[in-house]
């Protein structure tokens, strides 16, 4: 059987992407975990052009609009591969996460990325 845990990718979506700071925005619940972008040594998150926001300030100012009643406290925002300098004051990469993060940016329309092939 298939374990996350086993897997070399973790390909997930986002909530929000801040472009001031290369930052992804990810919410876990217990219909989406994110163990995908946690386990696996490389993760892929995919970001859609409306998800880009300029900066932390307009992230603040979306989180009031998209949760009126109160914010997600399931929020992780993510900037790059793990690190830590934990062990020695040296700098590990990957040690507590992915040691890869790569962000695909699509198009805000999701069957727009299948409008130039045949099939």
């Amino acid at each position: 059987s298939f374990r996350v845990q086993d897997a070399d990718v973790g390909l997930t979506g986002v909530e929000y992407a801040i472009a001031s700071s290369g930052t992804i925005v990810m919410a876990a619940s217990p219909q989406h975990p994110r163990s995908a972008s946690l386990l696996p040594p490389v993760h892929i998150a995919i970001v859609r052009q409306n998800q880009l926001l300029p900066d932390l300030a307009a992230l603040s100012e979306q989180l009031k609009r998209d949760f009126p009643e109160r914010p997600s406290s399931g929020l992780a925002l993510i900037t790059g591969p793990s690190r830590t300098a934990d062990i020695e004051q040296t700098l590990s990469i990957g040690v507590h996460g992915p040691g890869e993060l790569h962000i695909l940016m699509i198009d805000s329309q999701p069957s727009s990325i299948f409008t130039h092939f045949e099939y």
